[in-house]
């Protein structure tokens, strides 16, 4: 050991450091598996039988606070018959959409008037299970975040299993 070596603190893992990636990964897994299930419901939903249902509630509810600021819901009801049954329903998609303002909000119920027919996707198993707006839709921003954070987690992690080597910290164990 040199003279040098000596005068330098040796380089010590950050604490808690490997809990960053971890949890990078551990909620990019989550949000894409979310994105997925998501998905897979709503295009199920596509091929359900349709029913034409009447819309009979449609308002903006509060939907909790954000940076102090209210954010609101579209919230439908309908009503429509399937195997001879009156149901009443009030998924708009499965992706439960909140917007953060009044006005987003009433754009989204423009399309749904009080009184106005709509087509209803409805599970064949179970009728009582129903939805308007089928499709992808809402379901992308999961993916994305989902696969963005997976990345940024799994670029966390590389970059510090490499030890004093590559220049990174040796905290992960081998």
């Amino acid at each position: 050991m040199t003279l040098r070596d000596m005068s330098r603190s040796p380089r010590r893992p950050r604490p808690g450091y490997p809990a960053l990636p971890l949890l990078l990964l551990f909620v990019g897994a989550v949000l894409l598996g979310f994105g997925v299930w998501q998905s897979g419901q709503s295009l199920r939903a596509a091929g359900w039988p349709v029913a034409t249902g009447t819309v009979t509630r449609s308002q903006a509810v509060p939907a909790g606070r954000l940076a102090e600021r209210r954010g609101w819901r579209p919230e439908v009801q309908y009503t429509y018959r399937a195997d001879g049954l009156t149901y009443r329903g009030e998924r708009l998609n499965f992706f439960r959409l909140n917007t953060t303002s009044l006005r987003g909000a009433r754009r989204i119920l423009e399309r749904y008037p009080v009184g106005q027919p709509v087509a209803v996707h409805y599970d064949p198993r179970r009728p009582s299970r129903s939805v308007l707006q089928v499709g992808l839709g809402l379901s992308w921003p999961l993916w994305l975040l989902g696969a963005a954070s997976l990345t940024l987690g799994g670029a966390v992690w590389w970059a510090g299993r490499g030890g004093e080597r590559w220049g990174g910290q040796g905290w992960l164990p081998r």
